[in-house]
């Protein structure tokens, strides 16, 4: 099992007095290889958990385990170690730097790591995701569509066991959105493991799973059975 969740509880300590629960006892697993959407309304509890998933914050109690590691036993630069070897980050924004070319944002998690084959192993993720002939391209010469093509490629490069993509249609119009969500589907059938975060039902519909969570509680959870990527 990839990610095992039990009863995660998260608890905002705004003041001495008052405090609010993102999370009230989500419980989950995801295998290796699905391909998940946690949807949810803007305050449900979807950032909150996406945080956790993401090793980025730790629950206030509850268990969570990702490819066997329990990140309640870690500390900031383990946890950070894990991200860096584990997880591929997809955002919203599509967050590349506008004095590196594709190739070289691509690669920026390599450097970062000190891995070795920094350009062959750029170069096929920028591959992967059909963007080759854009490698020597400025983020501002790319389309949205592209720029976030190559955080995909960036997210990638380290051979992550999870892709956690959150929102990462939202900058993109309607076109775009689809092209990005139907290379996260090949990418799920290559064998990827994908966990999206939405609040979009049809963004949702690109997956095989959907999970539904409100007021910080998981309230459906099920198998897509009408999925759009495969009428693509």
């Amino acid at each position: 099992m990839l990610i095992e969740a039990r009863d995660l509880q998260k608890i905002y300590q705004l003041s001495s007095e008052v405090s609010v629960a993102a999370l009230r006892g989500v419980t989950l697993d995801i295998e290796s290889g699905e391909f998940v959407a946690i949807m949810g309304q803007s305050g449900s509890g979807k950032s909150t958990l996406m945080q956790i998933l993401g090793c980025l914050d730790k629950q206030s109690s509850g268990s969570y385990q990702l490819a066997g590691v329990d990140i309640s036993s870690l500390d900031d630069d383990s946890l950070a170690d894990l991200r860096s070897r584990k997880i591929g980050f997809v955002f919203q924004q599509f967050n590349l730097l506008p004095r590196m070319t594709a190739l070289e944002n691509v690669i920026l998690p390599l450097v970062y790591a000190g891995q070795a084959q920094q350009q062959t192993r750029g170069v096929a993720a920028l591959a992967a995701v059909e963007l080759s002939d854009r490698a020597d391209h400025w983020p501002n010469q790319l389309s949205g569509g592209q720029q976030q093509r190559a955080a995909i490629a960036r997210a990638l490069v380290n051979e992550p066991d999870l892709i956690l993509a959150d929102e990462p249609t939202g900058a993109l119009d309607t076109k775009a959105g689809g092209e990005i969500m139907s290379l996260l589907a090949s990418l799920n059938e290559a064998g990827k493991t994908v966990v999206l975060i939405t609040h979009e039902l049809y963004i949702a519909q690109y997956t095989k799973r959907i999970i539904t969570i409100q007021d910080g509680r998981i309230v459906n959870d099920e198998a897509n059975k009408s999925r759009k990527a495969e009428r693509l």
